[in-house]
């Protein structure tokens, strides 16, 4: 019986002193009584360009962009004088995300466009390089992005 008394009396101590960073248990121990939780990430919705036609608007100029399929691309471009300019490229694109892309193609001329669009922002980055008076040159464009349909 004694045995028994003195295992309690032990079990009772220890439960009521379970502070694992207190290794003396002279002093009582806060319970936790909140509960844990898990915050939930909200899943994006993939943004599908393919057959869908954009608008990209720079400071100096606009594009009318149709995603044709997964490999070619269209597009005719206004600049501030009125000038356009069109043509139909082959496209390499990539998902970053559901709601990010990078395409890239090189254009008639040679000018090469890289850019990363960004649906849930409607913004465009685009890194262009092509040839002037013998030199390569390059350029970086940011602008808006809206899907027309």
């Amino acid at each position: 019986m004694k045995r028994r008394l003195m295992f309690l009396a032990v079990a009772a101590a220890l439960i009521g002193c379970n502070c694992p960073n207190n290794k003396n248990c002279n002093q009582s121990c806060p319970v936790n009584t909140t509960t844990p939780t898990t915050e939930v990430a909200s899943v994006k919705e993939p943004v599908v360009l393919i057959g869908k036609k954009a608008l990209l608007t720079y400071p100096s100029l606009k594009a009318e962009v149709q995603y044709l399929s997964d490999n070619q691309l269209h597009w005719k471009t206004t600049d501030s004088q009125g000038q356009v300019a069109e043509q139909t490229n082959a496209l390499t694109l990539k998902a970053i995300n559901p709601t990010q892309y990078f395409l890239s193609w090189v254009e008639n001329d040679g000018t090469t466009v890289s850019q990363v669009i960004d649906t849930e922002k409607g913004t465009v980055t685009t890194y262009l390089t092509y040839e002037d008076k013998g030199k390569r040159l390059s350029e970086l464009l940011e602008g808006s992005f809206e899907l027309l349909n």
